[in-house]
């Protein structure tokens, strides 16, 4: 597989995602956008006034939903301009932990098991406590989102409304990866374990013990394969039985947070280049 440079951009630990004609980057205190077709930085705008390596974004329609402590900045999609910045939390205990997209509508996991939608045209928010643990991965499909928490918890939220429909105790440590696929949901735990859970009952169908780091993040299914990402290193899962197919250095980023998949695309980062392969 070619690793192939793109962009030379020094950093401190970047994060990214793309859609289909752009690869938006966050790089210190600025967000970039990159045309896909020739990789040629198309705007950037400086968001914050000072460094910081904990924020997170989602790219929906027309906006940006970018997280930075207790605060939300949403962003015009098309010129990375500031739309507005909503204080959703007050202290530690109520900071922004992740952050998904679906339309113009945001999702938003915070400390201590408190889940928000916001409407980031209207930009206003909703929110709900639906557990006790913290939750740092989770993934949206079709009417739900699907959470891991730090309690071991799986949970099917009926996103809109922010209403708990489902949970089952996959395991004690943290769940830090969840990815659904035509009705399966794969978890990796802290307990260096790889999971298949039916979305429909709820019941795991599937584990493997001890075939992961404590570290492992779920990037994605691509080809029938389950995408998993460590330090410095992606690797590949038969779907159906989580053998291990393969695993392949590659540039992850500060805390595994600079990698990302997108339609077969492997997006990778250092404190230089980000690197782009196909998988």
């Amino acid at each position: 597989m070619d690793i192939n440079k793109i962009i030379q951009l020094e950093n401190d630990g970047i994060t990214m995602e793309a859609d289909d004609d752009y690869l938006y980057v966050r790089c210190k205190r600025e967000m970039h956008k990159y045309d896909l077709s020739d990789m040629k930085l198309v705007v950037k705008n400086i968001i914050f006034k000072k460094d910081g390596k904990a924020r997170q974004f989602a790219v929906g329609d027309d906006y940006i939903a970018l997280t930075d402590f207790c605060d939300l900045y949403i962003l015009n999609k098309d010129d990375l301009s500031v739309s507005g910045v909503l204080k959703i939390g007050v202290n530690q205990s109520s900071d922004l932990c992740e952050v998904r997209c679906a339309g113009n509508t945001a999702y938003l996991s915070i400390r201590n098991g408190v889940f928000a939608t916001v409407d980031l045209y209207g930009q206003t928010v909703h929110k709900e406590k639906l557990c006790t643990g913290s939750t740092w991965d989770m993934t949206l499909a079709g009417d739900f989102l699907y959470a891991g928490t730090t309690t071991g918890e799986l949970l099917e939220i009926q996103k809109d409304e922010l209403n708990l429909f489902k949970k089952a105790q996959l395991c004690k440590p943290n769940i830090q990866g969840v990815v659904f696929h035509k009705g399966i949901i794969y978890a990796a735990s802290r307990d260096k374990a790889l999971r298949i859970i039916d979305a429909d009952t709820f019941e795991t169908i599937l584990t493997i013990n001890k075939v992961i780091s404590t570290t492992t993040l779920l990037l994605g299914i691509w080809n029938d394969q389950l995408i998993s990402a460590d330090w410095n290193q992606v690797s590949r899962w038969d779907i159906n039985t989580l053998q291990h197919i393969e695993s392949f250095n590659y540039p992850t980023g500060y805390y595994i947070k600079g990698v990302y998949l997108c339609n077969g695309t492997l997006y990778g980062s250092d404190y230089e280049y980000i690197y782009q392969s196909k998988l």
